[in-house]
Protein backbone atom coordinates (compact mmCIF):
# COMPACT_ATOMS: atom_id res chain seq x y z
CA UNK A 1 0.00 0.00 0.00
CA UNK A 2 1.33 3.43 -0.93
CA UNK A 3 1.01 6.56 1.15
CA UNK A 4 -0.22 9.85 -0.31
CA UNK A 5 3.31 11.30 -0.52
CA UNK A 6 4.56 8.27 -2.48
CA UNK A 7 1.73 8.60 -5.00
CA UNK A 8 2.42 12.33 -5.43
CA UNK A 9 6.13 11.59 -6.02
CA UNK A 10 5.33 8.87 -8.59
CA UNK A 11 2.94 11.23 -10.40
CA UNK A 12 5.61 13.95 -10.47
CA UNK A 13 8.27 11.57 -11.83
CA UNK A 14 5.95 10.49 -14.63
CA UNK A 15 5.08 14.13 -15.44
CA UNK A 16 8.75 15.14 -15.81
CA UNK A 17 9.24 12.43 -18.41
CA UNK A 18 10.57 9.39 -16.60
CA UNK A 19 9.36 6.06 -17.87
CA UNK A 20 7.88 3.49 -15.51
CA UNK A 21 10.93 1.29 -16.17
CA UNK A 22 13.33 4.08 -15.15
CA UNK A 23 11.38 4.73 -11.95
CA UNK A 24 11.36 1.03 -11.07
CA UNK A 25 15.12 0.69 -11.75
CA UNK A 26 16.16 3.27 -9.14
CA UNK A 27 16.84 1.63 -5.79
CA UNK A 28 19.58 1.10 -3.23
CA UNK A 29 20.63 -1.99 -1.32
CA UNK A 30 22.16 -1.49 2.10
CA UNK A 31 23.56 -3.78 4.78
CA UNK A 32 24.60 -2.55 8.19
CA UNK A 33 26.03 -4.29 11.20
CA UNK A 34 27.32 -3.36 14.66
CA UNK A 35 30.33 -5.27 16.04
CA UNK A 36 32.17 -5.23 19.34
CA UNK A 37 35.93 -4.64 18.88
CA UNK A 38 38.12 -4.18 21.97
CA UNK A 39 34.97 -3.61 24.03
CA UNK A 40 33.96 -0.68 21.78
CA UNK A 41 31.30 -0.39 19.08
CA UNK A 42 32.27 -0.65 15.42
CA UNK A 43 29.42 0.18 13.05
CA UNK A 44 29.72 -0.73 9.37
CA UNK A 45 27.43 0.13 6.45
CA UNK A 46 27.80 -1.13 2.88
CA UNK A 47 25.50 0.27 0.18
CA UNK A 48 25.09 -0.40 -3.53
CA UNK A 49 23.18 2.15 -5.60
CA UNK A 50 22.62 1.71 -9.33
CA UNK A 51 21.23 4.74 -11.17
CA UNK A 52 20.20 4.67 -14.84
CA UNK A 53 20.68 8.46 -15.02
CA UNK A 54 24.31 8.25 -13.89
CA UNK A 55 27.42 8.45 -16.05
CA UNK A 56 28.65 5.16 -17.46
CA UNK A 57 32.10 6.69 -18.20
CA UNK A 58 34.14 9.47 -16.66
CA UNK A 59 33.75 11.47 -19.87
CA UNK A 60 29.96 11.57 -19.33
CA UNK A 61 30.16 13.19 -15.88
CA UNK A 62 29.77 16.80 -17.06
CA UNK A 63 26.64 15.92 -19.06
CA UNK A 64 25.13 14.16 -16.03
CA UNK A 65 26.02 17.08 -13.75
CA UNK A 66 23.86 19.44 -15.83
CA UNK A 67 21.06 16.94 -16.53
CA UNK A 68 17.44 17.35 -15.41
CA UNK A 69 17.62 14.67 -12.66
CA UNK A 70 20.71 16.33 -11.19
CA UNK A 71 19.16 19.80 -11.38
CA UNK A 72 16.06 18.52 -9.59
CA UNK A 73 18.28 16.85 -6.95
CA UNK A 74 17.00 13.38 -7.74
CA UNK A 75 20.50 11.89 -7.77
CA UNK A 76 22.71 11.03 -4.83
CA UNK A 77 25.71 10.03 -6.98
CA UNK A 78 26.69 10.84 -10.55
CA UNK A 79 27.82 7.32 -11.56
CA UNK A 80 25.73 4.44 -12.89
CA UNK A 81 26.96 1.87 -10.39
CA UNK A 82 28.20 3.24 -7.08
CA UNK A 83 29.12 1.57 -3.81
CA UNK A 84 29.59 3.24 -0.44
CA UNK A 85 31.21 1.98 2.75
CA UNK A 86 31.01 3.71 6.11
CA UNK A 87 32.87 2.65 9.24
CA UNK A 88 32.39 4.28 12.62
CA UNK A 89 34.38 3.29 15.71
CA UNK A 90 33.57 4.61 19.17
CA UNK A 91 36.96 5.48 20.64
CA UNK A 92 35.48 6.97 23.80
CA UNK A 93 31.86 7.51 24.89
CA UNK A 94 32.18 11.10 23.61
CA UNK A 95 34.48 10.55 20.59
CA UNK A 96 34.02 8.49 17.43
CA UNK A 97 36.35 7.98 14.48
CA UNK A 98 34.58 7.63 11.15
CA UNK A 99 35.51 7.01 7.55
CA UNK A 100 33.29 7.02 4.48
CA UNK A 101 34.35 5.76 1.07
CA UNK A 102 32.65 5.90 -2.32
CA UNK A 103 33.61 3.65 -5.20
CA UNK A 104 32.51 3.89 -8.83
CA UNK A 105 32.18 0.26 -9.91
CA UNK A 106 32.38 1.16 -13.63
CA UNK A 107 35.67 3.07 -13.79
CA UNK A 108 37.25 2.11 -10.48
CA UNK A 109 37.58 5.65 -9.16
CA UNK A 110 37.12 6.12 -5.42
CA UNK A 111 37.16 8.72 -2.70
CA UNK A 112 37.76 8.34 1.03
CA UNK A 113 36.79 10.82 3.74
CA UNK A 114 38.10 10.24 7.29
CA UNK A 115 36.41 12.15 10.11
CA UNK A 116 36.33 12.47 13.88
CA UNK A 117 33.13 13.17 15.79
CA UNK A 118 33.45 14.80 19.19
Amino acid sequence: MYGWDTLVLLKHLLEVGLSKQAIAARFAMCVDRRFSVLDRDLYAVIEYQPDPFGAARASDLSAVEYSRPAAQREMQRFGCDEAAVQLQYRVHPLVSAESTGFWNLRDGSASLAPDAIV
